[in-house]
C-alpha cells in the first residue's frame, strides 16, 4: 500500500515539476535572450523563444485537455476568449488593408501567439493548485538574474564616476534599451513582495535582495513612465484591496500592522530615498528634479516629441478611422506626414512606434479594434478586482492585489511606450491572465469529450509552427542584414549586395527603421556604377516604402540618370514635401530642373537654399545656376549698354558669385541685385541717353538708391 502511495506522490511531484519549468523556464529564457548578431538585439531572439515555448505549451495543453476534458470547457468559455477570438478577427481583417504586409504578418502573429498562450497555460494550469507559487518564483528567479547584471553595470559606471542622465542608457541588462528594462524591473517587482510576505525564508532574502536592487535601479533609470507606475499603479490599485480588507476585518485589525511588515514597507522607503541620494551623488539632485517636472510639463523635451507624434499618429487613424490603416502599416504612413518637431528631422533616424500603444492601435486596427481591446483589458481587470472582493483567502486577496498593481501600472507605462510589441513584457502577462482566467472560471455540468479541442489545438499548433518559421526567417534575415550595414560602412558593395539577397525574404523585406532591404542593395549597385540594377532595386523600394525620404531621393536620382527629368523631379518634390529641409534632395532637385531646361525654376529652387560653403555640391552648381539666370536677366534686356554690363557680370564667375552673396546678405532678389550694380557701373553719358529705359527699370524693382 505504502509502494502505491509513494509512486503516486512521486507521479505528482514530477508532473508538479513540468509545469513549473513550463512556467519558469519561458519567463526567464525569454527575458534573458539577446543577440548581437541581429539589428534589434533583443526583438527577435525572444520571439522565436515564444513561439517555441508556445508551440510546447499547446502541445501539452492539447494532450491533457484530452484527458482532462473539464479544464477545457471551463476556460473556452470564459469571456475573455471570446472577446480575444473577435480581436484576432478584426486584426486579420485590418492586415487586408496595410500597406506592409510582410510586417503585419509578424504582428498579427504576436497578437495571435499572445491569447493562444494564455488559452493554452489556463487549460494546462487549471488543476494545478500551485500555479500561482509556481509563477511568483519563476518571476522571482527572472527579477533576480536582471537585476543583478543590470547592477553590475551601473556599478561599472560607478567606478569610472560616469553617472549621468545619458550615461544611464548603457544600463540595459539584456534588452537592449533602458526604458525597456525599467518597465520588466516593475513588472517583476510586485511579486517580489508576495514573498516577503507569504514565502519561505530562503525566498524571502532573494526577494529581499530582488525588490531593494529593483527600487534602486527603477529610480536610477530616470524612466519617467516606470516611475509612474511604481506609485499611480499603487494607489490605484491599493484602494480595492484595502476594501476587500475592510470587508473580512475590523478597521481596527487592518491597522495593526505587525512589526515585520511595517518593517518591510520603511525598508522600501529607505531604498527609495537612499538611491536619491546615491544619485544626486554622482550627479545631481537637479537630474532627478527635471525628470520629475518634466512629468508634470509634459510639452517639453521628449514629452514634447510625443505629444508631436501622436499627433501624426491621429492623422494617420482619420485615414481609415473603422477598421484603421493595417497591422504593421503606421511606421510607412506615419512618414507621410513629415519630421518637422521631431528628433528624426535630421533623416537619420526614422520612428518604429508611437511611444502609445492604445494610439498605436488606434491607427493600424481602428476604432473597432481599439474598443476591442479596451474590453479585454476591462474584463481582465474586472477578473482581478472580483478576485479581491470575493476570495475568502487574504494570501489569495494579496496575490490578486499585486496582479491588479502590476496590471495598472503595465496599462500605465502603455500610454508613454510600446510594451505590446516586447515579448519579455508579453510572457509575464499571458502566465498571469492565465492564473487569472483559471480563478475566474465559472462551473459547467458537463465533461463530455467532444471535437471542440481538437478543433482548437490542432489549429494552434499548426499556426505557432508557422509562426515559428516566419520568426526565424526574420531573425536570420536580420543576421544577413547586419552583415550588410557593417559591408556598407565598410564601403564593401558587392558584400552588401550578397547579405542583402540572404536578408530578403517572403517574410522580411524592411529593416526594423522601415527602410526597404532592397535600397541597400540599389545603393551598392549605384555605388558600383550599375545603374540598371540600382534603378531596379529602387523601384522595388518605392513600392514598399513611398513615403522613405532617402527611397524618394534615390529613385529620384536613377530616373534623372535615365533623362526621366519630370518623373525625377516629382520624387525630390515628394521627398521635400515630408522632409523640407532635406538639403540632397533640395540640390537633386535644383540639377533635375537645370538638367530638364527649366533654368528658372532651378534657380528658384537653388534661392530657397542656405548658403553653404562647406557643401561641395552646393558649391559646384552655383555657377551653373547663377550664369544661366544671368542669361535669363540678360536676354529681357533691350537695352544694349545694360546688357553689356549683365554680360561682363556673367563673363566673371567671381564677380557673378559675389554679387550673389550679396543679394543675400541685401534680403532682395538676385534681379535686382544684379541690376542694381549693372547700372551703378555705367557711366553718366550712358545712363543720360537712356534714361526712360533705366528709369523704368529702377522704378520696376525699386531701386532706390538710384532715384534722383
Amino acid at each position: 500500500m505504502s509502494k502505491k502511495v509513494n509512486t503516486k506522490q512521486i507521479k505528482v511531484s514530477n508532473e508538479n515539476n513540468a509545469i513549473y519549468l513550463l512556467i519558469a523556464l519561458p519567463i526567464l529564457f525569454i527575458a534573458l535572450a539577446f543577440s548581437t548578431k541581429t539589428v534589434d538585439v533583443v526583438l527577435m531572439p525572444k520571439y522565436l523563444l515564444f513561439a517555441l515555448s508556445s508551440i510546447i505549451i499547446f502541445i501539452f495543453s492539447y494532450l491533457n485537455s484530452l484527458k482532462q476534458n473539464l479544464s477545457f470547457n471551463k476556460v473556452s468559455q470564459h469571456l475573455y476568449f471570446r472577446f480575444y477570438l473577435i480581436y484576432i478577427i478584426l486584426a486579420f481583417i485590418s492586415l487586408q488593408f496595410s500597406c506592409n504586409f510582410l510586417d503585419g504578418i509578424f504582428e498579427w502573429l504576436k497578437i495571435f501567439l499572445f491569447g493562444s498562450f494564455v488559452f493554452a497555460a489556463a487549460v494546462l494550469f487549471y488543476h494545478q493548485k500551485k500555479n500561482v507559487e509556481f509563477f511568483v518564483k519563476a518571476v522571482t528567479i527572472t527579477n533576480l538574474f536582471i537585476v543583478i547584471i543590470g547592477t553590475i553595470q551601473f556599478a561599472i559606471l560607478f567606478s569610472k564616476h560616469q553617472i549621468t542622465h545619458n550615461s544611464t542608457y548603457e544600463v540595459t541588462a539584456t534588452f537592449g534599451h533602458k526604458n525597456i528594462f525599467a518597465e520588466l524591473l516593475f513588472l517583476t517587482f510586485p511579486f517580489t513582495l508576495y514573498n516577503l510576505f507569504y514565502s519561505a525564508k530562503f525566498w524571502k532574502y532573494i526577494s529581499v535582495i530582488g525588490a531593494t536592487l529593483s527600487l534602486f535601479l527603477i529610480v536610477f533609470s530616470l524612466t519617467r513612465a516606470v516611475w509612474l507606475s511604481t506609485i499611480v499603479g499603487f494607489l490605484v490599485a491599493f484602494p480595492f484591496y484595502l476594501f476587500a480588507k475592510k470587508s473580512t476585518l475590523n478597521f481596527k485589525s487592518i491597522l495593526i500592522i505587525n512589526k515585520r511588515n511595517a518593517m518591510y514597507a520603511v525598508g522600501l522607503m529607505l531604498v527609495i530615498i537612499a538611491s536619491i541620494f546615491i544619485y544626486a551623488r554622482f550627479d545631481s539632485l537637479s537630474t532627478l528634479k527635471k525628470q520629475v517636472v518634466s512629468i508634470v510639463y509634459f510639452r517639453y523635451g521628449s514629452g514634447a516629441e510625443r505629444l508631436e507624434l501622436w499627433k501624426k499618429s491621429i492623422s494617420v487613424f482619420k485615414e481609415n478611422p473603422i477598421i484603421g490603416n493595417g497591422l504593421g502599416s503606421w511606421k510607412i504612413k506615419v512618414l507621410n506626414y513629415g519630421h518637422k518637431g521631431l528628433e528624426t528631422e535630421d533623416n537619420k533616424t526614422f520612428h518604429q512606434r508611437p511611444h502609445n500603444d492604445f494610439i498605436w492601435i488606434l491607427a493600424e486596427q481602428g476604432i473597432v479594434g481599439l474598443l476591442c481591446y479596451l474590453i479585454l483589458v476591462s474584463i481582465v481587470i474586472s477578473s482581478i478586482i472580483k478576485r479581491i472582493t470575493k476570495s475568502q483567502n487574504h494570501q489569495e486577496k494579496f496575490f490578486f492585489f499585486l496582479c491588479l498593481y502590476t496590471y495598472f501600472g503595465y496599462l500605465i507605462f502603455s500610454f508613454f511606450s510600446f510594451p505590446k510589441e516586447r515579448i519579455e513584457h508579453q510572457v509575464i502577462l499571458a502566465i498571469m491572465f492565465a492564473i487569472i482566467i483559471i480563478s475566474d472560471s465559472n462551473e459547467v455540468e458537463t465533461q463530455k469529450k467532444g471535437w471542440k479541442n481538437h478543433a482548437v489545438f490542432l489549429p494552434l499548433i499548426v499556426i505557432s509552427f508557422f509562426a515559428f518559421f516566419v520568426g526565424y526567417k526574420r531573425y536570420a534575415g536580420e543576421i544577413h542584414l547586419q552583415k550588410a550595414y557593417t559591408a556598407r560602412a565598410n564601403s564593401e558593395w558587392q558584400i552588401v549586395i550578397s547579405e542583402i539577397e540572404k536578408a530578403e525574404s517572403k517574410y522580411f523585406a524592411i529593416d526594423p527603421m522601415c527602410t526597404p532591404l532592397r535600397w541597400y542593395s540599389g545603393s551598392a549597385y549605384y555605388n558600383m556604377g550599375n545603374q540598371q540594377m540600382a534603378y531596379a532595386d529602387f523601384q522595388t523600394s518605392y513600392k514598399l516604402n513611398p513615403n522613405h525620404i532617402h527611397v524618394l531621393n534615390n529613385l529620384g536620382t536613377a530616373y534623372e540618370i535615365n533623362g526621366e527629368h519630370d518623373k525625377a523631379i516629382k520624387m525630390y518634390s515628394r521627398a521635400l514635401e515630408i522632409s523640407p529641409a532635406f538639403n540632397e534632395a533640395q540640390l537633386n532637385l535644383v540639377a533635375s530642373y537645370f538638367n530638364s531646361g527649366n533654368k528658372n525654376e532651378a534657380f528658384k529652387s537653388y534661392s530657397m537654399l542656405s548658403y553653404d560653403t562647406l557643401n561641395e555640391k552646393y558649391i559646384q552648381i552655383l555657377p551653373l545656376v547663377v550664369n544661366a539666370k544671368l542669361k535669363i536677366i540678360s536676354d529681357t534686356i533691350t537695352c544694349i549698354p545694360l546688357k553689356m554690363q549683365v554680360e561682363a557680370i556673367y563673363n566673371t564667375p567671381d564677380w557673378s558669385k559675389s554679387l550673389f552673396v550679396k543679394s543675400i546678405q541685401n534680403k532682395v532678389s538676385f534681379d535686382k541685385q544684379i541690376l542694381t550694380d549693372a547700372i551703378f557701373v555705367l557711366d553718366s553719358v550712358e545712363k543720360k541717353n537712356n534714361f526712360v529705359y533705366i528709369n523704368s527699370i529702377i522704378n520696376k524693382f525699386k531701386i532706390v538708391e538710384y532715384k534722383k
